[in-house]
């Protein structure tokens, strides 16, 4: 069976043949290549320049392979692909057409496949994280690398603007740029030095579940409002709940 990907939203497709048009963006049947052979332009309905505008997993490994150089440019692409995702986000709830809005939301799945596959290529450049903290770091650094950038931009924008107004937008921007950088810097702080709390939604009821700072894995607690026990375990450097007991009424 092959499977066969849209090059315009990154839809899936079993079978011998790719569909007549993509159910999620309606692209047709031609914009389909053949996901076994989209790198090296033998096999698919178009030449290979257009297959290399799909990435992929097994193309993030390649260009992941010496990461740690590669690191500011995924960071950068993360910010532009999540900039992406939310526009077509923000489009789609404020149109109201079928057809407009079918091809809206299969792009905006496709900036969402596109940052996941960048989210792992990024995961392999980053150093071991704090045990308990691996995803968490991982967002905090993303969200620093980006506020960083963004106050970078609206200073060098301030300082082109000709206009009072839009110089005092662009600095009043920047400003605000680097509260969050800082804000971010002191929560990757508490995290490195252990005194972060390990703060979990109870999965029953959704109050908090506090394990303290310098939580170990095999920690149990139990929900203060639904009585529900939960272990604290790690799995790819992070911690995760394990239900012990489930408190069932009487």
């Amino acid at each position: 069976m092959d499977k066969w990907r849209c090059r315009i939203c990154g839809y899936d497709h079993e079978g011998k043949e790719p569909p007549e048009a993509c159910p999620w963006c309606g692209a047709p049947k031609p914009e389909f290549v053949l996901l076994e052979c989209a790198w090296d332009g033998t096999c698919g309905d178009g030449p290979a320049d257009r297959n290399e505008l799909l990435l992929t997993p097994e193309k993030a490994q390649v260009q992941g392979t010496n990461a740690a150089g590669n690191r500011e440019n995924i960071f950068a692409a993360l910010g532009l692909e999540y900039g992406s995702y939310s526009r077509y986000q923000t489009q789609l709830e404020a149109l109201n057409n079928p057809r407009i809005n079918s091809v809206l939301g299969g792009l905006k799945r496709s900036h969402r496949n596109n940052a996941a596959v960048l989210i792992n290529a990024l995961k392999r450049s980053l150093p071991p994280a704090r045990e308990g903290f691996a995803e968490i770091l991982l967002q905090l650094e993303l969200n620093l690398k980006l506020a960083e950038g963004a106050q970078k931009t609206f200073r060098g924008f301030q300082a082109e603007a000709l206009d009072e107004d839009v110089k005092e937008l662009f600095d009043n921007m920047a400003r605000a740029e680097a509260v969050h950088a800082a804000l971010l810097r002191s929560i990757q702080a508490e995290i490195m030095s252990g005194t972060f709390p390990v703060v979990f939604y109870c999965p029953a009821c959704g109050v908090e579940l506090d394990f303290g700072a310098g939580a170990k894995q095999g920690m149990v607690r139990q929900c203060p409002e639904c009585g529900e026990e939960y272990e604290l375990y790690l799995t790819e450097g992070d911690f995760k709940l394990r239900r012990i007991r489930q408190n069932l009424p009487g």
